[in-house]
């Protein structure tokens, strides 16, 4: 099968220095707290009714470039991967996944006509418009999504009614209300150093965002074309080299500052099972796709599910 194929190229197995993979599946239990008592638990979990069952035993693992990593069943919870996954690291624009989804209840309708203004300008990093420009809120949340686009990022804020400062505070709320204390924003595009949460937690914020319509039907596009409202013609293309390729990737999210190095998260399906990867730190550009896709083809080829 295709995972198999996969597997006599890309899965090397290693016998040290590498984190074994879980025996018997944990699972994350995703809720919500007034105190300051995580949300979520990690639980022993040998006999999920609804999730995998590990049916090759004796794999030692993959080896990958990330310094940090998750794999987690989207449907049950069940973590059937992990290396360094309580590490805290800087996530980059993984950090517009929780951007977006803070903002999206009070974020006009699609049709509304935004303008770039000059505070929403950001000089650092992809921009897909200039002062002045004009876009959808549709289309804007295309850019920011599909071309990590940081000046769109800061138009969606400012028209959903935040000041980049306000915006912090509600995600940082938001991240306390899902039970992430390891989890901490100080902007909103993900250009901060400071902007910082482990794989586990990524898991558990990364799968709020794509369950939400208006993210996720452009998290798992290659690329998108539209015009705006004055006339210019735009074409996107994603930031996630995965997607449109040999394993079926339902929505994702790449992320990149020196300090993070190489972030990728991915919702990776196969046969309508679907598999939550994070992966964090890895060493180049083609490394973070390299782990995510090995991650997946050693979980599909180790675990079935009933």
């Amino acid at each position: 099968m295709m995972w198999q194929l996969l597997a006599t190229f890309i899965l090397p197995l290693v016998s040290m220095g590498m984190q074994a993979p879980l025996q018997s599946p944990r699972h994350i239990v995703f809720g919500t707290t007034t105190t300051s008592t995580p949300s979520f638990s990690l639980e022993v979990a040998p006999a999920l009714t609804n999730g995998p069952r590990r049916v090759i035993t004796d794999s030692l693992g993959i080896s990958v470039t990330a310094s940090s990593t998750i794999a987690l069943d989207a449907a049950s919870g069940a973590v059937v991967f992990e290396k360094n996954a309580d590490a805290t690291r800087t996530l980059a624009s993984i950090t517009k996944l929780m951007t977006l989804q803070t903002i999206i209840d009070t974020l006009p309708a699609d049709s509304t006509v935004l303008t770039i203004e000059q505070g929403d300008y950001e000089r650092v990093g992809h921009n897909t418009f200039n002062v002045g420009d004009t876009a959808t809120v549709h289309d804007a949340m295309a850019s920011a999504i599909i071309a990590s686009d940081n000046t769109a990022v800061r138009a969606l804020v400012r028209v959903a009614g935040f000041t980049p400062a306000t915006a912090v505070t509600a995600m940082n709320e938001r991240a306390q209300s899902l039970g992430l204390v390891r989890t901490s924003f100080t902007e909103v595009t993900g250009l901060a150093d400071s902007n910082v949460a482990t794989a586990r937690e990524v898991a558990v914020f990364a799968q709020k965002a794509f369950e939400l319509p208006r993210i996720a039907r452009f998290a798992g596009l290659r690329s998108y074309q539209f015009t705006a409202p004055d006339g210019t013609s735009y074409s996107l293309k994603n930031t996630n080299k995965l997607i449109g390729g040999i394993i079926h990737i339902v929505a994702g999210k790449t992320g990149f500052v020196d300090e993070a190095g190489y972030n990728l998260v991915s919702l990776v399906d196969l046969n309508g099972h679907r598999v939550l990867i994070v992966s964090l730190g890895s060493g180049t550009t083609l490394d973070r796709f390299q782990d995510v896709k090995a991650v997946a083809t050693w979980v599909f080829e180790n675990y079935t599910w009933p």
